[in-house]
């Protein structure tokens, strides 16, 4: 439980003004100050790009754009029975956009991106409904914030899938800041 400081009482006497979920200006300056404080969740950046298998025409494009960059909340798919396989996935955001020529799908760049491989196999779900021969082809390298996090994002059949990757090197840790660091 918080203790109520100075801080969370003088953010509590602001107008709360609700987004489209409902949540008052209060809930997201009071996240916002404990994750200043407080590390909450974890981040793994990504690399690469996947590439569509086929071309896409102007209507696949703009079908798919409706997904990219999203909370699936906020899009129709709400109800997690609908849209998780199992028990152990947690995903919201659809932390995906366009490459700059359109031939494929990279990470956009934003923070705590969860379950990557069944947020692409969501996509090629939704997108199969319409068009079955939609598939796409590549890979991507993840580095979460552990250094001997990493893992690769294959497509196989055009299913996404979480490879692992052995890390070489010794891992030392640096004096000053207590980063860790592997000698390869």
């Amino acid at each position: 439980m918080l203790r109520k400081s100075p801080m969370l009482r003088l953010m509590s006497r602001t107008s709360p003004t609700l987004n489209k979920r409902g949540y008052g200006l209060n809930f997201f300056i009071l996240i916002l100050k404990i994750t200043e404080v407080v590390r909450i969740g974890y981040s793994t950046d990504f690399q690469g790009e996947l590439k569509f298998k086929n071309e896409l025409t102007a209507s696949q494009i703009a079908h798919l754009k409706k997904f990219l960059g999203e909370d699936r909340r906020d899009i129709d798919f709400a109800d997690d029975a609908k849209v998780y396989k199992s028990d152990k996935e947690y995903w919201y955001h659809i932390d995906l956009e366009f490459n700059d020529d359109f031939s494929g799908l990279r990470w956009n760049g934003s923070e705590k991106t969860y379950s990557l491989p069944e947020i692409v196999n969501f996509l090629t779900e939704q997108m199969r409904m319409k068009w079955p021969e939609f598939e796409l082809t590549g890979k991507m390298a993840a580095q979460g914030e552990e250094i001997d996090d990493r893992w690769e994002l294959v497509m196989k059949k055009g299913v996404a899938t979480k490879v692992d990757v052995m890390v070489k090197g010794k891992k030392v840790t640096c004096p000053h800041c207590e980063e860790d660091f592997l000698l390869e």
